[in-house]
């Protein structure tokens, strides 16, 4: 006997109870079956439908966590955009031009942080799984790792200019000019969308064929109007290619941050023993300082991709905490820097003061203290 059986996406089998073998079949034509690969589960073990058990507690309290974070990293990546791209004495550099890109980057992270934690809730929780939740959760899952993706790169993109600034300042002066740089940055977008294409092309939302009332009537999908299922450009990535994709977006930029970091490092060693360069490249080694913490977040957050990863990989299990810490993970990367950037830099925190010290709210010896800040600061070309 032939039998048929169809592949569900790796978001549907995460929201699904599903049989240990992986397979589950139609009970009026045992032919008719649908696999997943990864089975969804809770660390605790509870079904999808028990909504106040430990794992749905988790989840949400995740989420409410991932909100808070959000409504914070929103308006500080706004704040960063407005003082580094649009300064008052209207001087740029290459490196400022691309912390106001990665803002920029991260500003959707956050939003798209908060809509797939959002999105994977409600599913949960099942306050909606009609059509739209179903985009709702395939579509900002895919755009956030997409966002994610773009800021890891950029992140490297910054290190390697930092490096080039300070191994081989004349080259620099060309390979970083603001033309090339804006060349550079469109470069990983082109590379992060690429990379993003699997993901959007590899599963369809559909209305579900294997529901009990007139439909083939498979256990676990039964009560489900609408369902994530995989499109014959699936095999294609993850069968031939391997995840090539996913195998990219998730080891190379750690290694290309470690590497340039510590290149960038080793240069600065050996400018220390010559005082003359040193003095000259000051400001390019106080910006590789400033920037350490923020490439040192990144790549603790990529801790909890390599979990996920080894999970997925050796246990088969997605679970569905892991997908919320996940969300939380892009969410803290994505609003950290401006704390680090006002606690490690004079020069950015006084531009935040002056900002800041337009409103009519802030006391008036704040402005009066703000603004002999101003008057006092050396002449700079950078807020690093």
């Amino acid at each position: 006997m032939n039998s048929t059986t169809r592949f569900l996406s790796i978001f549907m089998c995460c929201f699904l109870d599903f049989p240990e073998s992986g397979k589950d079949c139609s009970t009026q034509d045992p032919t008719q079956c649908v696999t997943c690969l990864l089975k969804g589960a809770y660390f605790s073990g509870e079904s999808i439908d028990a909504y106040g058990s430990i794992g749905h507690m988790l989840c949400i309290g995740i989420w409410v966590i991932t909100l808070v974070v959000v409504s914070i990293g929103l308006p500080a990546n706004l704040v960063i955009i407005k003082i580094v791209r649009f300064r008052r004495d209207g001087n740029k550099r290459p490196f400022d031009l691309l912390l106001s890109i990665l803002a920029g980057i991260d500003f959707l992270c956050c939003l798209l942080a908060a809509l797939a934690s959002t999105a994977s809730v409600t599913y949960f929780q099942n306050w909606d799984r009609a059509r739209f939740s179903m985009y709702f959760i395939y579509l900002s899952a895919c755009t956030m790792l997409l966002c994610r993706t773009a800021s890891a790169f950029t992140t490297v993109l910054i290190t390697f200019h930092n490096y080039l600034v300070i191994a081989f300042p004349l080259l620099s002066k060309t390979c970083s000019a603001l033309r090339n740089t804006k060349v550079m940055a469109f470069a990983v977008l082109i590379l992060s969308l690429c990379l993003a294409v699997p993901r959007f092309s590899s599963m369809y939302v559909t209305q579900n064929p294997y529901r009990e009332n007139g439909g083939l009537d498979i256990p676990s999908l039964r009560n489900f109007s609408y369902i994530i299922e995989s499109t014959d450009l699936n095999t294609f990535w993850y069968g031939r290619l391997k995840g090539l994709h996913y195998q990219l977006d998730t080891w190379l930029p750690l290694p290309l941050l470690i590497l340039f970091n510590l290149l960038s490092f080793y240069s600065v060693h050996k400018m220390n023993k010559r005082m003359r360069e040193l003095s000259v490249n000051r400001k390019d080694i106080q910006a590789i300082t400033i920037f350490l913490p923020v490439v040192l977040v990144l790549c603790a957050s990529q801790i909890g991709s390599f979990i996920f990863y080894f999970l997925i990989h050796f246990h088969k299990i997605n679970y569905r905490e892991t997908y919320s810490m996940h969300c939380l993970s892009v969410a803290v990367n994505s609003s950290i820097n401006f704390p680090i950037y006002y606690f490690r830099s004079s020069n950015f925190r006084r531009e935040v003061k002056a900002m800041f010290s337009q409103f009519s709210c802030v006391p008036k010896y704040l402005k009066d203290q703000t603004q002999e800040d101003i008057d006092n600061k050396e002449s700079t070309d950078s807020v690093f």
